[in-house]
Order: structure tokens, then sequence, then C-alpha cells
């Protein structure tokens, strides 16, 4: 039993998904008293784990959520409780552009990719492998959500919760991805130590002696040191180059009156020398509302790409219209980024 997942019950096939009948469970060896899984084989020896607890936990077929988004959320937060992370797939639009159907897949999912590159073919020598430290196994434990016919909720359809791998344990359940996710906060703390001079290796301890223990503090110390860089790529000459900015009024304004977005720079008129680019829309009065705003060091295309993949990373979805001055950098940037918007230009601009 050495090396065993802590949170396994290891006994003969099962056919269902819904746990161990109360006499296959006697047949089951309990390796740890809280476990959150537990492991069977198909009749060709091959084992497979099933989440396994409380009812009221599961997810079930024919279950209803108002939103795509509450739908999403429900099946990541199922997934973090049983120790697997996930990932979005495949959607499909109806012709009104309304989602319809949305997969959800364990991150294990699909083959094993076997990518092999020959350093002495000239073609292939550019080439470099992804590192990863997710191995994909083909797990096929998936859900499927389907828009309902009136168009009002969606119905979970499709639930497929046999992995053919291992769960986490509780014990390594704080290095899962969205676990690992680091908050505004520990942001800010890293860049604050860091402004002290104390390294990443070192602040992850002193946050973790902080809070009591490591389990408590978002992210390892990859994570922090990972951080740390992504904070510097922006700092030239200890001076800060680019930022973007956006509240959840700005999230909302954008959900509300995003179809068409208004993106421009104005002069460097602050005491910093920086330009200050505005995102603006127009709600059902025509009245600009601001959708977010950041301020960069130098107007060219590497400044207005990092805006706009901020933009996208924080809206999650691209606007239908997206309106520039002339600038060449912004141009180049936008259609870089914005792959599914429509560019156009400012006539105030054009006429002048």
């Amino acid at each position: 039993m050495d090396g065993m997942n802590d949170n396994l019950i290891v006994g003969p096939s099962v056919s269902t998904s819904e746990g161990p009948s109360e006499f296959e469970a006697s047949n089951y060896i309990i390796t740890s008293e809280f476990y959150n899984s537990y492991a069977s084989s198909t009749p060709h020896g091959s084992l497979f784990w099933v989440p396994n607890g409380p009812e009221e936990n599961r997810l079930s077929i024919g279950q209803k959520f108002k939103t795509l988004e509450s739908a999403i959320q429900a099946y990541t937060e199922y997934a973090e409780k049983y120790g697997f992370d996930t990932r979005l797939s495949t959607q499909k639009q109806d012709k009104d552009g309304n989602i319809k159907i949305k997969y959800i897949l364990c991150n294990k999912a699909f083959a094993p990719e076997n990518v092999s590159v020959d350093t002495l073919d000239e073609k292939d020598s550019g080439k470099q492998k992804r590192n990863s430290n997710v191995q994909k196994t083909d797990c096929k434990a998936r859900v499927r959500f389907r828009l309902s016919d009136e168009k009002d909720c969606y119905i979970l359809y499709n639930f497929e919760d046999r992995h053919n791998h291992e769960l986490v344990s509780s014990e390594y359940k704080h290095l899962l991805r969205k676990r690992r996710k680091l908050d505004d906060m520990e942001e800010k703390f890293i860049h604050r130590v860091a402004s002290n001079n104390i390294g990443a290796t070192r602040g992850h301890n002193v946050l973790s002696s902080i809070r009591g223990s490591r389990y408590l503090v978002h992210g390892t110390i990859t994570d922090f040191k990972n951080c740390r860089r992504n904070l510097n790529v922006f700092i030239e000459n200890n001076e800060l180059s680019a930022f973007f900015w956006a509240d959840e009024t700005a999230k909302c304004n954008y959900e509300a009156f995003g179809d068409i977005i208004s993106f421009d720079a104005t002069y460097r008129t602050n005491k910093y020398c920086m330009v200050f680019v505005l995102f603006t829309g127009m709600d059902n009065h025509r009245k600009c509302v601001t959708i977010g705003a950041g301020m960069i060091a130098k107007e060219n295309i590497e400044s207005f790409t990092f805006l706009l993949e901020i933009f996208l990373k924080a809206f999650k979805k691209q606007p239908n219209i997206i309106v520039t001055d002339q600038d060449p950098a912004m141009k180049v940037a936008v259609s870089k980024v914005f792959t599914e918007s429509k560019h156009r230009l400012c006539t105030w601009f054009v006429e002048m």
C-alpha cells in the first residue's frame, strides 16, 4: 500500500458511477478515513477512478443552471473538491449567436502528444518542444451542457465521471491549478518584498509563516518566481512601462454595452509622462461609459498588444467592432489580438 493515494479505495469491478454498494464496499480496502474517490476495473483489467462523496455534492444529469458561467463554475468547484482540474472545450452556437452546447473536459483529456524534433533538419531546427507539467492520459471524464428549448437556462445532459488516472489526494490539493492562482493581495506582496530586495523563495516562506501554513498560500515558489518575472517585464530601468486597469463597474459596462468600443491614446498630460489609453463604449442614452484604461510608456506594437491581451484576459470575449485612429501600431496590435472583431477608423480622425 506504500505510495498509494490516501484518498483511494481499491476493490473489485463496479459498473456505475454512484459509488460502491453496501455489499461491494465490504470488499474494498479503505486507505483513509476521509476518502473522495474509489477505484475499479473494466472487464479488460483497466483501472478507473470515480469521485465519491455525499449525494448533495454531486452533479446529476438534468440539473439546471441559470447561466453558462454558473454551470462552468459548478463543475469547476466539483473538480476542485474531488481532486482534478478541468479545461474548456468545444462549444456550438445557434443562428442567433447563443452558445447552445458546451463541453468541459478533465485537463488530462486527449491522447499524449508524441512530439519529436529533428535538430539536424533545417525545417525543424527552429522548433521547440513545449514543456508542460500536465500529463495527458486520454481521460474521458467530461460534462456537456445544452441550452434549454426556452433559452432560459443550461441543462447538464451528459456526465462522465470516470477517470483513467488517480485523483489528487487532500495533501496535494493546494497544487491544483485553481488553487495556485495568485490573488491581488499576493501579487502586491510579491512586488513589495521584491522592492525590498527579498527574493521569491524567501517571500513565499515569509507569507507562509504569516498565514500559518504553506497550504494557506496560493501558488508555489515557482509561481511566485513567475509572477515576479511577469511584473519585471513591464518595468524598465526601475520604472513602470505599462499597466491596465478595469474594475467591476467597467466589467458590467462591457457586458451591457461592449458590442462597439473605442480604443484611443491621449497625450502625455500626466506627471509620469506616460500615454493614457482609454477604452470607452456607448450606453442606451448615447452617453460614453468607461470600459477600461491603461498607461504605456511607448506607443509601439508591443505596448498596444499588451493592453489588448490583458483586456481580453479581463473581459473574456472580443467586441464586435473596435474603433481607433489611424495609428499603424494600433492597426497591427488589433489584427493580432482581436481576430474576431471588425476594425474601423474613427471618422473624426479621417476628416482631420
